[in-house]
């Protein structure tokens, strides 16, 4: 039976002059319907590119092809541009259709990284190496937030769209992040575990301390989420 990460989020956000990319997950896996006893990572850096690769699905699947793509950028350092996260993004497409990678059909990846004259890009990727959504430059007014792997996907979508605006402060938008995943902890016994975010900035890649979901749900977010429920919605700002 195969260990399955669930719930992963990317967004994209602009504070004043400048952009952010921000990917977040929980950190708990699944086997069939019973919790994993041990928590995973579900976003890895690049440490060759300025990008992050994360995934929601068949956790050995993600953890092994994370690594693939790192050795493969490494590999050739010297013919691609390790800046740019289309590249990154076509190398994972081309990887996934070899053959020892296919037979995986639950799971997708999402590739978020920084162009130095673009800004934040976003790929989604599932695991036949079809690109499924692609976006740069052109964010606003709209932005861009992409959740998956909740098992309440319509509530928690409900709860991102109140609190998401393309323009709002990183803070803000990183408070929203882990609320998002803490909320879907409450609703959907596949979420769990320690909360991750990673944000991208200009040139930078910078990644928050796990932090607990369940004492965070009870000691922060606990009032947020019951108005919430209750037909409101407060920001971590009011």
């Amino acid at each position: 039976m195969e260990v399955h990460g669930t719930t992963l989020l990317c967004m994209v956000i602009k504070d004043g002059e400048e952009e952010h990319a921000i990917v977040a997950s929980d950190s708990l896996m699944r086997l069939g319907t019973m919790r994993f006893p041990t928590p995973s990572e579900k976003i890895f850096d690049l440490d060759s590119s300025n990008s992050v690769v994360a995934g929601a699905g068949n956790a050995d699947f993600i953890k092994s092809t994370a690594a693939a793509l790192e050795n493969q950028i490494e590999e050739n350092r010297e013919f691609l541009n390790k800046s740019d996260p289309i590249l990154v993004a076509r190398t994972l497409e081309m990887m996934l259709c070899i053959p020892k990678y296919k037979g995986v059909d639950d799971t997708i990846f999402i590739i978020a990284g920084w162009q130095p004259e673009e800004g934040p890009h976003v790929y989604v990727i599932d695991s036949k190496g079809s690109r499924l959504f692609e976006q740069f430059k052109n964010f606003g007014p709209t932005g861009f937030k992409h959740l998956l792997g909740s098992g309440a996907m319509r509530q928690v979508n409900h709860y991102l769209d109140q609190g998401y605006r393309y323009e709002m402060s990183l803070q803000e938008a990183l408070d929203l992040a882990e609320s998002v995943i803490c909320f879907a902890s409450t609703l959907d016994r596949g979420t769990g575990g320690l909360v991750h975010v990673r944000y991208l900035s200009r040139n930078t890649l910078r990644r928050q301390s796990p932090r607990d979901i369940a004492n965070l749900v009870e000691n922060k977010y606990k009032e947020v989420f019951q108005q919430f429920l209750n037909g409101g919605y407060s920001s971590m700002e009011e």
